[in-house]
C-alpha cells in the first residue's frame, strides 16, 4: 500500500503516514472500548441493584401482609378463646382450650417436619470434564460454576 493512498473510512494529512493513522484509529479504537467497558460495567451494577431492590420489596411485601395475617389470628384466637369461655362458663377455660390446640398444632408440625417442611434448595448434577474440573447444570436450568475436584 502507497503512503499516498487513503484506507477505505480513514483520513489523514498529506504528510501522515499510514503508521501515524494506524496508532491514531488504535487509539480510537481502545477509547471505544474502554466507554463500552465501563457502560457495560455501569447496566451490570444498575441490573444488580434493580434485582436487589426488587428482592427488598418482595421481602417488605411478605412481611408486612405475614404481620397481617398475625394480627387477624391473634384477634380471631382471643375471640375463639373468649367464646369457648363463655360457653364453657369460664373465660380461663377458653384460653386454655386454645392454647392447647396450638400446642398440639406446633408439636404435630415439630413431629412431621422432615416430611412436611421441605426446602428446596437446586441440585447440582455434576458433568466431568477431561480437563478435571467439574461443573454441571442446576437442576430446573441454568449453569453452576466449575470447581476443582480433588482426588476425583
Amino acid at each position: 500500500m502507497n503512503t499516498e493512498e487513503r484506507p477505505p473510512g480513514g483520513e489523514f494529512s498529506p504528510g501522515e503516514g499510514v503508521t501515524t493513522v494506524l496508532i491514531r484509529e488504535s487509539k480510537a479504537l481502545v477509547s471505544d472500548l474502554t466507554e463500552w467497558v465501563t457502560l457495560k460495567m455501569e447496566h451490570t451494577r444498575l441490573e444488580i441493584e434493580a434485582r436487589v431492590n426488587h428482592q427488598i420489596n418482595e421481602a417488605t411485601n411478605r412481611a408486612v401482609a405475614g404481620t397481617v395475617w398475625l394480627l387477624a389470628l391473634l384477634f380471631f384466637s382471643v375471640a375463639l378463646a373468649l367464646g369457648l369461655g363463655t360457653w364453657l362458663g369460664h373465660a380461663a377455660w377458653g384460653f386454655v382450650i386454645v392454647a392447647f390446640l396450638y400446642a398440639g398444632t406446633g408439636a404435630y408440625i415439630w413431629l412431621r417436619k422432615p416430611r412436611m417442611v421441605r426446602i428446596s434448595l437446586p441440585r447440582i448434577e455434576k458433568t466431568k470434564q477431561e480437563d478435571g474440573t467439574s461443573g454441571g447444570t442446576v437442576a430446573g436450568g441454568g449453569t453452576a460454576p466449575a470447581t476443582e475436584t480433588a482426588g476425583n
